[in-house]
């Protein structure tokens, strides 16, 4: 259930066999270590095409056939007498994928939903709502699960007493169901932080919005304009469907747009955008790259970032940009 996200699974069940065969060599199972040996480099050889910008899915069939057996090495290392691992080791190497399905599960029973109908609450999920972007949420993901992994192999090895190791598995079981309140406190203070001035009267994702551009290398120096556009998000194979939204500020190098249902970050795709004609609205295809996705309240906002523009797509561009109408939207925003 956790691959969400290109490199996520695969990432986790990487970390998982690998924390496996650090154990079989503690409790002296040869077998089980030259097992997970051999599966971790099967998981690292298909990463190297799953990793984002990925070319490979692992789909159905694959997740489940590696959730399957890295529940069966849990069970396999933690069952006899002369085992070293107990039940609670096995619990945190894989915290971080039990406590994601049983969060999000209970989540869907309580909004009187099917457990296994999908949605968009998952950890990494949440993370790229609140605006981390890339490969941001799979690094903060697999960091989480490096951190339990290694507890757990300090926990055989200097025979931590089990119900503290629990205590920390209840710690982060709770810091998960609130994970949403949690981060979104969190990019709120950071921005309040990182921003010197204040502008009334402003939601507060266009704060961030404004400052990723000063930060980022392709937007220094572009004169943004307020504008109100149609859009259309040409989805890519593994987003079906088209998603319409608007463009509510523009420049030279890229725009901002609201467009609902659109929570993932995607490294090339596409966008027509409908500037305004002699009689309605002419739409043009631009390739972009989405930077970010952020939240304010209900409201969904996207960083993009334009690519390779035809002579004809900067002619149109500039055409606009430099046009009266945006012009005197500039002009307005400088006198205000």
């Amino acid at each position: 259930m956790i691959d969400g996200i290109d490199g996520l699974a695969g990432g986790v069940t990487f970390i998982a066999f690998l924390t496996f065969s650090a154990l079989s060599s503690l409790s002296g199972n040869s077998t089980l270590l030259l097992l997970n040996l051999a599966l971790a480099g099967a998981v690292l050889g298909f990463l190297k095409y799953n990793w984002a910008p990925s070319v490979l899915f692992m789909g159905d069939a694959g997740s489940l056939c590696l959730g399957f057996t890295l529940s069966f090495m849990a069970v396999a290392l933690t069952q006899g007498e002369s085992t070293l691992v107990k039940p609670i080791i096995a619990l945190l190497v894989l915290a971080v994928p039990i406590s994601d399905t049983i969060v999000v599960m209970t989540r869907r029973i309580c909004n009187k939903k099917s457990p296994f109908k999908p949605d968009r609450t998952h950890l990494h999920h949440i993370l790229v709502e609140h605006g981390f972007d890339g490969k941001t949420p799979v690094t903060i993901v697999l960091f989480l699960c490096v951190v339990f992994n290694c507890v757990g192999i300090l926990g055989v090895v200097f025979h931590l007493p089990e119900p503290l190791l629990f205590a920390l598995f209840v710690c982060y079981f709770i810091f998960n169901w609130n994970i949403n309140y949690l981060v979104g406190k969190l990019v709120k203070i950071s921005d309040v932080f990182q921003r010197k001035e204040k502008p009334q009267n402003c939601p507060m994702v266009v704060h961030s919005f404004f400052r990723r551009l000063k930060a980022n290398r392709f937007f220094r120096g572009a004169v943004r304009y307020d504008v109100d556009l149609e859009l259309v998000y040409h989805s890519t194979s593994s987003h079906p469907s088209k998603l319409h939204g608007k463009v509510i500020n523009l420049s030279k190098t890229g725009f901002l747009a609201h467009i609902d249902g659109f929570g993932f970050v995607c490294k090339e795709c596409a966008v027509e955008i409908f500037f305004p004609g002699e009689e309605e609205p002419q739409p043009v295809e631009m390739p972009v790259e989405h930077l970010w996705t952020s939240s304010e309240g209900e409201t969904h906002y996207q960083g993009f970032r334009f690519l390779d523009l035809s002579e004809e797509q900067v002619g149109v561009l500039r055409g606009y940009l430099e046009g009266p109408m945006c012009q005197d939207s500039f002009r307005l925003k400088k006198t205000i």
